[in-house]
């Protein structure tokens, strides 16, 4: 019944199903498939890593996307081998269907370090047959600027790429004039989407009038400060009413930045931006300042991502003074590094001897089994394995070390409920596991860990972060999201009085430790 729906109705439905779900409603009918697949094809986004989904709710991030589906592999040669294939799989659709496919195209999402040849090919087909593409971004080859400049014309987004991948010297005259040309081919009056790995400040000349952009991304590389215009601020080039979503992304390492760095860009300038409703700081030195400014003169803002160089913590008192923001009830999704307010599940008490010291801050059923059965039994087997030698030690017996930085379990998320989530650096559950039991050294069947332990670890951990969870729930109203170094969660309402955080990932047999039973006056009696 669902393929003799109207148009209308078909695509709301199609908005709220996963890739997956999209992909099986093409094998119910012709009509069907005719309908779905115009969802399917209209935004794609082009993954070298394996696509990861949420076992708790799998239209996460694919609702919008669909993605180049493939699975884990550990040997990073193989995951580019089979991202590769994929992608020419795509290629050889659309060209099959030159009319058809290509012209339902609109919007294309890259992550860096796709295959280039494959890369050209696929922009090529777009080129020659898309009369719909609008966007096409997160790409860093210059040769995939210039054909794309082609449809400058219809293009609601604009990357102006870098001289090199990586910041090398510093960029020359013929690389700026190279842009300009570029941007000679666009309607600026027509763009939405702006990603520059240039300083803004001095590469647009003087304009008639702002560009009144919703999306800006600004790369900052020190092969790029310089430019070929006199320094105008960006308030001047960009309409600080239509602005909506800023990035900022930095290119230094840690040893460049003696300077400051947002006095270099004059990053100040952008508090003028009032209306951001979504904030993104990259690999940026940590300046708090900076930060409770956007805080403050961005009273709209719904979401909210800061991933600092170093990965530097935002404090309590920080997050406390963005409650006494107008902010605070607007903002629905939160990914931050933060300083834990819960004592961490296992550190090195460091005396003469080092050992290790577990904080079992959680008392419920599930925390205490796992601790016996996997922690202890696992573990800390072995006669005095408490003893810490040498790194060796803390990386087999480190769990949460493992979980989260040696051997990750969980992939890389921005704004999940928007963009696929992606598996970069992490590791299967099984995998994981793996390499556990090679660094313990086990012998037997029984003292092997599990996919199913590292699961229950990791919910564990979750469980062990409670005051933090609470903090942050009792403080902004209305958030959804909440991802706490690199743990991202879904906020759930579970009555009038109380929420909780549910991980997105690995949720299967999750209870939370934040929901309490109410008892009123008349249940009392029942």
């Amino acid at each position: 019944m669902i393929d003799k729906l109207p148009l209308e109705l078909f695509n709301g439905i199609a908005s709220l199903l996963s890739q997956e779900d999209k992909v099986t409603l093409t094998y119910v009918s012709k009509n069907a498939y005719q309908k779905i697949v115009v969802s399917l094809y209209a935004n794609l986004y082009l993954n070298v890593k394996q696509y990861f989904p949420s076992d708790f709710d799998r239209a996460l991030g694919t609702r919008d996307w669909s993605v180049l589906y493939f699975t884990s592999y550990n040997d990073k040669d193989t995951t580019r081998a089979v991202a590769s294939a994929k992608l020419a799989a795509l290629i050889r659709s659309l060209r099959a269907k030159p009319d058809v496919l290509p012209p339902l195209v609109r919007r294309v999402q890259c992550t860096w370090h796709l295959d280039k040849a494959l890369l050209n090919q696929f922009v090529g087909l777009l080129v020659k047959y898309d009369s719909n593409l609008s966007y096409f971004e997160n790409f860093l080859d210059e040769n995939v600027a210039t054909k794309l400049s082609v449809k400058g014309d219809q293009m609601q987004s604009l990357v102006v790429t870098p001289p090199t991948v990586l910041p090398t010297g510093i960029a020359g005259n013929n690389y700026y004039a190279k842009m300009e040309v570029l941007l000679s081919r666009y309607r600026w009056d027509n763009l939405q989407n702006l990603t520059l790995h240039v300083n803004a400040t001095n590469f647009f000349p003087h304009l008639k009038r702002p560009l009144r952009i919703r999306f800006l991304s600004l790369n900052l590389r020190p092969d790029t400060l310089g430019g070929p215009f006199l320094y105008q601020p960006y308030d001047h080039i960009f309409d600080p009413e239509a602005l909506q979503s800023l990035e900022l992304l930095s290119w230094y390492g840690p040893d460049q930045v003696e300077f400051n760095l947002y006095e270099l860009w004059n990053l100040e300038n952008l508090w003028a931006f009032h209306n951001i409703k979504e904030l993104t700081l990259l690999s940026l030195p940590a300046d708090r300042y900076f930060l409770s400014q956007c805080i403050t003169n961005f009273p709209h803002l719904q979401r909210l991502k800061v991933d600092y160089m170093l990965d530097v913590p935002l404090t309590p008192l920080f997050v406390e003074s963005m409650f006494n923001s107008p902010c605070a009830k607007t903002l629905k999704d939160i990914d931050i590094k933060f300083e834990e307010l819960d004592v961490p599940l296992v550190s090195i008490d460091q005396d003469e001897v080092s050992n290790f010291k577990f904080n079992l801050n959680c008392k419920c059923p599930e925390c205490r089994d796992s601790f016996q059965e996997i922690i202890l039994r696992k573990y800390f087997a072995k006669q005095n394995s408490l003893i810490i030698q040498d790194f060796t030690d803390v990386e087999a017996r480190n769990f949460t070390l493992q979980l989260f930085k040696l051997y990750p379990i969980l992939p890389y998320t921005h704004f999940i409920a928007k963009n696929p989530s992606i598996g970069f650096y992490c590791k299967s559950l099984e995998a994981h596991a793996e390499k556990i039991n090679e660094l313990l050294q086990v012998e037997t069947p029984l003292e092997k860990v599990t996919a199913i332990d590292v699961r229950r670890l990791y919910h564990m951990h979750v469980h062990s972060l409670k005051k933090s969870w609470n903090f942050f729930l009792q403080r902004f109203p209305n958030l959804r999201f909440l991802t706490l170094n690199d743990i991202p969660t879904k906020i759930l309402q579970i009555d009038k009085q109380q929420k909780c955080n549910v991980p997105i990932f690995y949720s299967v047999d999750y209870k939370s430790n934040q929901v309490y039973e109410l008892i009123d006056d008349e249940s009392l009696f029942d």
